[in-house]
């Protein structure tokens, strides 16, 4: 109780490590494995380099960027990255009364 310990070269644990209280990690830190957070956790810059899944509800405060195509349920509403093509699996409601310009192909009765 109350006695730091400082380590000068690297230190393998292989077994559990438990930390009661905070954990600061001043240089990278690799998982090779699944990392869960059991609680709200606050992230001040989160990359994903491949495929990341969210279990949950996403929230995004500002601006969110899509680099690739962009899907919703799989084929209800995806926009093509390289084109700016949008398809839409029901029906498009817009409530503007004054439209710039408008394209139609395909239009039904």
């Amino acid at each position: 109780n109350g006695v730091d310990a400082t380590f000068n070269n690297d230190l393998t644990i292989e077994r559990d490590l438990d930390v009661d209280r905070n954990l600061n990690v001043d240089g990278t830190g690799v998982i090779d494995s699944t990392l869960s957070v059991g609680a709200l956790a606050t992230l001040h810059s989160l990359s994903v380099t491949n495929d990341g899944a969210v279990g949950g509800n996403l929230d995004v405060t500002g601006t969110g960027s899509v680099g690739g195509d962009f899907d919703v349920n799989t084929n209800k509403f995806t926009v093509a990255s390289a084109s700016g093509n949008t398809v839409v699996a029901g029906t498009l409601g817009a409530g503007a009364t004054t439209l710039a310009s408008l394209g139609v192909t395909g239009a039904g009765s």
